[in-house]
């Protein structure tokens, strides 16, 4: 996996997407920072909402 992301920080490859068989949580390197992509929380309040949802 070092090879990967030295390989991306490197802008040798790019468009690469990791995470675990079951797709759970996503790690998306790129040349400059990630982004991770996490399943919904429950319970946790989308911003720019007042209440709850019920």
């Amino acid at each position: 996996m070092d090879a990967v992301l030295r390989a991306v920080t490197d802008d040798e490859i790019s468009n690469v997407l990791l995470g675990p068989a079951n797709l759970r949580w996503l790690y998306h390197p790129y040349d400059g920072g990630i982004d991770v992509i996490l399943p919904p929380r429950p319970n946790v309040m989308p911003s720019g909402t007042d209440t709850v949802p019920g």
